[in-house]
């Protein structure tokens, strides 16, 4: 993960494998690999949370809308992800209060940081469409669709 300065910030990558491994000392695995599965539960913990804390703290002026970040206003709007391109644009359009910039430079941005990713069409979504991060979602209260 990069921050806003193009520099490496792994705290959370850090703190995920640290409490991955502890989960897995705990199991007594007989292997000494962290299964992926345990790994994506640990997710759910208070690794996202910190994930969230420091997407915050990176992007405090960026990510705020009417006093809310984003990502809460998305917690508002949205119980799951993914959500279409054009519910995105349209929540964008009704809440932002951005000087210079357009509903789609502002999605854009929102990728490029990493707050969302960018899913292309498929036959069950013929629709171009935006999910959040696992790393951020859970920390944000929110689930996948499925």
């Amino acid at each position: 993960m990069l921050d806003s300065q193009k520099q490496v910030a792994p705290r959370w990558i850090i703190a995920l494998f640290a409490e991955a491994a502890n989960n897995a000392l705990d199991s007594n695995l007989p292997s000494p690999i962290i299964p992926q599965k345990m790994i994506r539960e640990t997710l759910k913990s208070k690794v996202s949370e910190i994930a969230v804390r420091d997407l915050r703290v990176e992007y405090q002026q960026e990510l705020r809308t009417n006093g809310d970040f984003w990502h809460e206003t998305f917690k508002n709007v949205f119980n799951t992800f993914p959500q279409s391109r054009d519910s995105m644009l349209k929540l964008i359009k009704s809440r932002a209060r951005i000087k210079n910039a357009t509903d789609e430079t502002l999605l854009k941005r929102m990728e490029e940081i990493c707050l969302l990713e960018r899913r292309e069409p498929t036959r069950k979504r013929p629709e171009i469409h935006y999910q959040i991060p696992d790393i951020y979602l859970y920390g944000l209260g929110l689930s996948r669709r499925g």
